[in-house]
């Protein structure tokens, strides 16, 4: 259009293009490489990184925080740098805009951990594990017998609690729970030439 010297507005009905638009264009009014019109971010980019950071922490460690926690932890971070006032919250419509911007954050189903069993998967715990288990291997000579290695393993199926969805980095996290909820345990085993064993399952008593 430029090159052609072509009237803006006859430019403008030609391609389909908003006459005003295309005016800023022309005039320098707006960057030409801007793929979005409007109001940037409330949160400038490093805020942003910080915030998800926190977010992906939290859910590493069990204590993923929902799509409305999220919201509320950001308006607490607005309002905190002098950004956003309590009588005007961040919505919905900015976590949308947050998670394009961030493709990383997902919103995930995460899988049930009792607290105690948390503090069991600790890097110290599982290498104090292994340390053990090749110590008892040894004492045993079980190093080249593997139809006497068993390993059994229960899968616990909670019937009374399901955890929300939570925000994270990682498609898999854990849901800190209670352990009072109801369980059935599924209990598998074999050893280590691949035989199997019937599996077992254990319901809940009746007291």
């Amino acid at each position: 259009m430029i090159e052609t010297g072509a009237p803006i507005k006859r430019a403008a009905r030609q391609y389909g293009i908003p006459h005003n638009t295309l005016r800023d264009r022309v005039k320098g009014r707006v960057d030409p490489n801007t793929q979005m019109t409007g109001a940037g971010p409330l949160l400038t980019q490093e805020e942003e990184a910080k915030l998800v950071k926190h977010i992906t922490y939290m859910a590493d460690l069990g204590y993923g925080f929902t799509i409305t926690e999220v919201v509320t932890k950001a308006t607490d971070y607005a309002i905190h740098l002098g950004k956003r006032t309590a009588d005007k919250p961040l919505s919905v419509k900015w976590f949308k805009g947050f998670k394009r911007r961030w493709p990383e954050m997902r919103v995930v189903k995460p899988r049930s951990l009792a607290q105690c069993r948390a503090r069991c998967t600790s890097d110290e715990a599982i290498s104090s594990y292994f340390n053990n288990l090749e110590a008892v291997l040894r004492s045993n000579g079980l190093d080249d017998k593997p139809e006497f290695i068993f390993n059994i393993d229960e899968k616990g199926i909670q019937t009374e609690h399901s955890p929300p969805y939570v925000v994270s980095g990682k498609a898999n996290v854990p849901a800190i729970t209670s352990s009072r909820s109801a369980i059935t345990t599924i209990i598998g085993g074999g050893n280590a030439l691949g035989t199997q064993i019937p599996p077992f399952f254990v319901f809940k008593g009746v007291f």
